[in-house]
C-alpha cells in the first residue's frame, strides 16, 4: 500500500511566497538621515510657510552645504590616516563616496595631491545658486 494523496500535497508548498520587506542598509540610512536633516533645516529657515519653491531651494542648499562640509572633513581626516573600520570614518566615506568617486575617474592625482575634494566642494557650492537662478528665471 502506498501513501495517500493528501500526504504528498502540502498546502504550504503550493502558496506563493510573499516578497519580504527589506530594511535599508547602512549607506541608505546615512543618506536618509542627511536628507531629513536638510529638510528640517530648510523648514526652520523658511518658517514652515507654504512657499514651496523657497523650501525646496533651501533644502537643496542645506543638503549641498552639509555635503560640502563632509567632503572637507574627509579631506582633513585623510591627512591623519584614521582607522578605516571605525564607524564615523565609514559613515563619512559612505556619504562622500558618491561624489568623490566619479570625480576621481575624471581628474587624476597630480604628484600625490588629490584635487577632487576641492572640485567637489566647488561644485556643491555652485549647484544651489545655479538652481536658484534657473528657478527664478522660469517662475
Amino acid at each position: 500500500m502506498g501513501r495517500s494523496s493528501w500526504y504528498d500535497t502540502d498546502s504550504r508548498d503550493n502558496k506563493k511566497q510573499r516578497p519580504r520587506l527589506r530594511w535599508p542598509n547602512r549607506k541608505q540610512w546615512t543618506w536618509i538621515a542627511l536628507v531629513l536633516l536638510s529638510l528640517i533645516l530648510a523648514g526652520v529657515s523658511v518658517g514652515f510657510q507654504p512657499a514651496w519653491t523657497d523650501f525646496i531651494l533651501n533644502c537643496i542648499a542645506y543638503f549641498c552645504r552639509i555635503l560640502a562640509l563632509l567632503v572637507f572633513m574627509r579631506a582633513l581626516i585623510s591627512w591623519f590616516r584614521p582607522d578605516s573600520y571605525s564607524w564615523p570614518v565609514v559613515t563619512l566615506y559612505d556619504l562622500t563616496d558618491p561624489i568623490i568617486t566619479p570625480l576621481r575617474r575624471i581628474i587624476p592625482a597630480f604628484g600625490g595631491l588629490d584635487l577632487t575634494p576641492l572640485l567637489a566642494i566647488l561644485i556643491l557650492y555652485f549647484v544651489p545658486s545655479i538652481l536658484s537662478s534657473l528657478v527664478h528665471l522660469f517662475v
